[in-house]
């Protein structure tokens, strides 16, 4: 059992060995990954951004993990405001609690590192989790940080 806060998280042993099930691909484990992709920009740039994040995360799926994002989910209509700097926060400080359950974070670099992806860089660092750099334009996957590959 883990105490994250208010969040208090029991996992099975298959659980801390870093897989979950995945009934729908007949039994198969996958890596539970955070997604680290720039978000923030003018209006181009963000579109662009959330496209770019979208494939990071069908690129992950590919791969057979389980990837979550949660710079696209916390940025949503209603829910929190990336410009606002207290709101941004809040959902960097969520996304770390997620990242506490993860195997792994995947840092995308196509578009280059923010700020905000270098918070979640940082946090899985010190958290000796491992940090996977990832390029979807053909240069090959690098590890880096963390405990290991």
């Amino acid at each position: 059992m883990q105490n994250l806060g208010a969040l208090t998280v029991q996992r099975s042993k298959k659980r801390e060995r870093g897989l979950t099930k995945n009934g729908k691909n007949g039994g198969e484990f996958m890596r539970r990954v955070i997604v680290e992709s720039p978000y923030a920009g003018n209006l181009l740039q963000r579109w662009l951004n959330l496209r770019y994040a979208r494939t990071t995360l069908h690129d992950s799926l590919r791969r057979g993990e389980e990837p979550f994002a949660s710079h696209l989910l916390s940025t949503q209509p209603g829910v929190l405001r990336d410009g606002i700097t207290n709101e941004r926060d809040l959902g960097i400080r969520a996304g770390f609690v997620w990242g506490e359950l993860a195997d792994c974070v995947a840092v995308y670099m196509d578009r280059g590192v923010s700020s905000g992806m270098q918070k979640g860089i940082d946090a899985a660092t010190r958290a000796s989790r491992p940090v996977e750099y990832r390029w979807l334009t053909g240069k090959s996957l690098q590890f880096l940080g963390g405990g290991g590959a």
